[in-house]
């Protein structure tokens, strides 16, 4: 028998222990028992889970879902909304906490006067002022609570005719696309200025949220937004880039934890998928088509559809199979195909697939032995996490 990487994930995945739906977590319910429809979740930083459903409510839980409650409106027309870690109101000025309701941020005057804003989950604020006919940019570290005056760039030092847009954040710095010239500049006080090269054909693109401690930039876009489906990878601040398209797993990635990584892929017809693996650079077990979110706790992955959330089983997530042990041997016996196994995969599960993804058998593993039905020509088997080709010559 030959050995072969976990390639035909299609055939592969159904047989290794990988993500299957765990215990179940109490979802929501309202004043008359029913359970809404959820939309997006979050972890907030301080441990605290909240989920909007899809009328627009919050629901906030700090017992795995034992007890949920809502979060009270702001105000009339104003009910917050779940922006990254934190739950805020529409204009950013105020948050939410389990244990003290709404609460005004401190946001400097400099970042309200304008009316063109931009703010982003990480902590970048920018604003134009169309009288000073200047740009300032605050900062916060501390979840959109505090907001602090970072730095306002001299307008000779902006990119031509784009004074009034705001640039994007990402690394800590403040970014303009040059598209007609081919780069992007980024600043961090509006004097020192670094410049990367675009990648090819790229005109329009957004980042991709920065993995902590993350050393890699990561584009989404392309010609178009209508036609924004490529990513492109750079790991050396744009000297060279990698162009994958969008579609595939595994190229826009967040780590959740160290043994605990999520992936999104994203096609023109067919919308976004998402994936879970316990290595950065997969395989990947795709979610159902039902998912829409996730939530943690410690090392824990819970995944939320439209009426559940379950705990994610993680065994074998991602895993490659291992290179099976010398005395794995196949033979004929009585007219059958018997595959002689080492004694410590007893109990194991196994599963037989066709090259063409079809599974012909499965079940697990009795003593030290499987026999294969009857009239099998070429395939894969898979036994727990190891992987082996059935060659055609040895039927």
């Amino acid at each position: 028998m030959i050995p072969v990487k976990p390639i035909l994930l299609f055939c592969l995945l159904p047989a290794l222990a990988f993500a299957s739906k765990g215990t179940s977590v109490p979802v929501p319910k309202d004043s008359q028992g029913r359970s809404p429809a959820l939309a997006k979740s979050s972890v907030m930083d301080d441990g605290t889970w909240v989920v909007t459903d899809t009328s627009g409510r919050l629901w906030w839980t700090r017992s795995l879902g034992m007890q949920w409650d809502t979060v009270p409106d702001f105000a009339r027309g104003d009910r917050g909304e779940q922006f990254g870690l934190a739950v805020v109101t529409r204009n950013n000025t105020s948050y939410w906490t389990f244990d003290g309701g709404w609460k005004s941020a401190l946001v400097p005057a400099e970042c309200l006067d304008g009316k063109n804003r931009y703010t982003n989950s990480d902590g970048f604020w920018g604003t134009y002022d169309d009288k000073a006919k200047k740009i300032t940019y605050c900062r916060s570290t501390d979840g959109l609570r505090k907001w602090s005056i970072w730095f306002s760039p001299p307008n000779a030092s902006l990119p031509e005719d784009t004074i009034r847009w705001i640039g994007d954040g990402w690394n800590g710095k403040i970014w303009y696309k040059m598209v007609d010239s081919g780069y992007m500049r980024g600043t961090d006080n509006g004097l020192d200025w670094t410049r990367i090269a675009l990648p090819p054909g790229f005109r329009v693109m957004s980042f991709m949220p920065e993995t902590p401690g993350g050393s890699e930039l990561v584009l989404v876009g392309g010609e178009s937004w209508l036609h924004a489906t490529q990513v492109a990878i750079s790991k050396d601040l744009g000297a060279t880039w990698e162009i994958h398209p969008g579609s595939e797993l595994g190229w826009m990635v967040r780590k959740l934890s160290n043994s605990l990584f999520f992936a999104v892929a994203i096609d023109s017809i067919e919308g976004r998928s998402h994936g879970v693996s316990n290595a950065r650079t997969g395989p990947w077990t795709k979610l159902d088509t039902a998912f829409r979110g996730y939530l943690c706790k410690g090392d824990d992955a819970y995944v939320v559809e439209e009426h559940a959330i379950y705990k994610l089983v993680l065994d074998g997530v991602g895993r490659k199979s291992k290179p099976a042990a010398s005395h794995w041997q196949i033979r004929s016996e009585n007219g059958r195909r018997v595959v002689d196994l080492p004694s410590d995969l007893e109990g194991s599960s196994w599963s037989l697939c066709s090259l063409d993804g079809r599974k012909l058998a499965g079940g697990r593993v009795a003593g030290d032995r499987i026999e294969l039905p009857m009239g099998v020509a070429s395939g894969l088997l898979v036994v727990g996490s190891q992987t082996w080709m059935i060659p055609d010559y040895l039927r």
